[in-house]
């Protein structure tokens, strides 16, 4: 809440979307012009409820709001901020090593995501360790931790990172690779990205 342009989804007329915490960024095309005539930082808050609209027109009246309104007449009017979104563009290159992720994963984050519970979906978050040839998944909550290993084929720095069980799920639906820079990791696929920062493995 100290950056709150962080706390948004940022939405161009030109058809991208994408969403930043300051340690991972997600970016998508969605391969049209939207009808919109400026950018709409919408809080992330806010985005299950514009989804449960389905099909809906959108409109920018009063400075300051933005109003959804799908075809059985149920109208949400949302706050959006006025702040510029960071330009992500040039972080989004990342070159390195190619990692395959472990055919186990989806499995393996569907027990771990139990202890990567939190009161908002969002804050939800589990824990990637790759060491060696080691892919390491571990979740912690109140209730009690989680930590699973499987063999990987990397020969790499070792490397961690952090990131939400669903989108990590999502991601697996489209893509089994990453690539592995200096200090983050890439996922991406047909009008999409993923990054997230890298931090040295704790172990070592």
């Amino acid at each position: 809440m100290v950056h709150p342009v962080l706390t948004c989804v940022h939405i161009t007329p030109d058809g991208w979307m994408e969403a930043s915490d300051g340690f991972r960024v997600s970016r998508m095309d969605v391969g049209e012009d939207l009808p919109i005539k400026t950018n709409l930082l919408i809080p992330a808050s806010m985005v299950r409820n514009i989804l449960a609209l389905g099909e809906c027109t959108i409109s920018t009246g009063k400075t300051g709001w933005v109003h959804f309104l799908n075809k059985e007449g149920t109208m949400l009017s949302c706050r959006i901020f006025t702040d510029s979104f960071p330009n992500v563009a040039a972080i989004m290159d990342v070159k390195g090593e190619e990692l395959q992720l472990p055919k186990a994963l989806t499995e393996m984050l569907e027990r771990a995501k139990v202890f990567g519970k939190r009161d908002q979906a969002m804050d939800e978050s589990v824990t990637i360790d790759v060491d060696g040839r080691e892919f390491t998944i571990s979740g912690e909550n109140e209730y009690g931790w989680y930590e699973e290993t499987c063999p990987v084929r990397y020969n790499g720095e070792p490397f961690t990172f952090a990131v939400t069980p669903h989108l990590l799920q999502g991601i697996l639906e489209k893509s089994n690779s990453a690539t592995i820079g200096k200090d983050k990791i890439r996922f991406d696929g047909e009008g999409w990205e993923f990054i997230a920062i890298l931090r040295g493995n704790p172990t070592k």
